[in-house]
């Protein structure tokens, strides 16, 4: 589950360093209402 544009909404600093480890907060991104 890597959606950069998700992880653009909250985080965009760290948008190119997505972390595997940091997965399952992008989940709840994806919940938000944003999918890939």
């Amino acid at each position: 589950m890597r959606c950069v544009h998700v992880w653009k909404r909250w985080e965009p600093e760290r948008v190119h360093h997505v972390r595997e480890s940091q997965a399952g907060d992008s989940v709840s991104a994806l919940q938000q209402g944003h999918s890939c």
